[in-house]
Formats: structure tokens, sequence, C-alpha cells
């Protein structure tokens, strides 16, 4: 099935409210494979590493610009989702440059009544449940947005 066949017929069958796009998850995974030399990640863009310490980024004077490589990563990637979906990619309508960098702290917790209240008063900027035994969490420390 053709792309656009696949999304006409997703959302000939959506309840209106959502489209169900179903694709091949091969393909899918062969196609992101080809922006990363057969790595995966090809559908994030990841702008620190586990320390908190820019990575597929410059610093431009206050500002920071994604990396070359990491731009047509993006730009490959991106492309992708227009071949597969339909949907079309207008690349003058995105940025990869003149980013303002703030760094946060990220944590989780055991979910319960006592531990959620104290993370609460912290006043997250996000929280997730992201399983029965953790709720990840994102604080605006030591930078705070403005």
């Amino acid at each position: 099935m053709e792309p656009m066949d696949a999304l006409n017929l997703a959302t000939a069958i959506g309840d209106g409210a959502n489209v169900f796009v179903t694709m091949d998850n091969d393909l899918v995974d062969k196609k992101l494979k080809n922006i990363n030399d057969g790595s995966r990640g090809a559908d994030k863009i990841k702008i620190s590493n586990s320390n908190g310490d820019p990575i597929n980024i410059v610093k431009y004077d206050e500002t920071f610009s994604l990396t070359p490589t990491q731009r047509d990563n993006t730009i490959a990637f991106l492309n992708i989702l227009e071949d597969l979906t339909g949907w079309k990619f207008i690349k003058d309508k995105w940025l990869f440059d003149n980013f303002l960098v703030y760094r946060f702290k990220k944590g989780n917790i055991k979910p319960g009544d006592q531990r959620f209240n104290e993370l609460v008063l912290k006043n997250p900027h996000s929280w997730a449940m992201t399983s029965t035994l953790a709720i990840e969490y994102t604080l605006e420390e030591p930078d705070k947005l403005p």
C-alpha cells in the first residue's frame, strides 16, 4: 500500500477526532537507520548527555544552533515522515538556529501520597507517571524560564 493510500484509508476509518495510521515497522526502522549509520535514535534530537552537557548543538554568542550533522539528520527524519504519511515538510517553517538553552534537573520518585505531595510543593515544570513504580519529573533548576 502506498503511503498516501494508507493515510486516506486511515482518514476514512478515523472516528472524526482521531486518525489511525499503520505502517510497516520494518520499513520505518530501515529508513531511520539510514539516517544514523545504522544506530538507533534518528527520531530524537538529543541536545545534552546524561550529565547535562550540551551535545549536537553549537554556541554562537548567546544562542545555540544544531550542528550541521544534527540539522541534516533532522531534515532527513522530517522527509521520511513526509514520504510515509503524506504530511508536507516545509523547511522554511522550521528553525534550526538561535535557540536559548536552559538547564533543568530531572528526577524520579516512587509513587505515594507523601512523596507526590512533596513533589508538587517543588512546583515541577513537568511530571509523568511512567510506570506503576515511577513518577519522572523536571524542575526548573538550576535555570528558570523567563
